[in-house]
């Protein structure tokens, strides 16, 4: 996660996290229960809109819990498009990486080990390896 929002290396704003690029998707309410301080009360509604225009729908940019905790604010990790975006890429990259033996089913070597596969092949368990990541299997 602290890959995909890293922190600020040099200069005064060092340590804090770089603002996300995206949109804050969620409504007044939502992130009011989510426990956004842009949208801590009742009374800030009108403001909370008026932020929501001034910032394309991007408050977490210059938000202080952004700059503090960043990715781990529950409000962002819910409703911010950076957020949920990125999880969705990981999560169908982690997806396909998974498949049985990376192998489509009907494949020669599907259902066999990166071992097996290398004794047939009569190549090493690192080439398997790398022609597995490389698509080339």
């Amino acid at each position: 996660m602290a890959i995909r929002f890293p922190k600020h290396e040099r200069g005064p704003y060092r340590g804090r996290y770089i603002d996300p690029m995206g949109q804050l998707e969620g409504t007044f309410e939502q992130l009011m229960e989510a426990g956004c301080i842009q949208a801590e009360n009742r009374e800030l509604e009108p403001m909370f809109y008026a932020l929501m225009v001034a910032t394309a729908k991007n408050p977490c940019a210059g938000c202080p819990i952004w700059n503090d905790r960043g990715p781990a604010c529950v409000a962002f990790q819910q409703y911010h498009s950076a957020y949920y975006r990125a999880e969705e890429e990981q999560r169908k990259t982690i997806q396909d990486a998974t498949v049985p033996n990376n192998v489509p089913p009907g494949h020669r070597f599907f259902g066999k080990s990166v071992k097996q596969i290398a004794q047939e092949l009569g190549v090493s368990i690192g080439e398997v390896r790398r022609r597995k990541a490389n698509g080339t299997l």
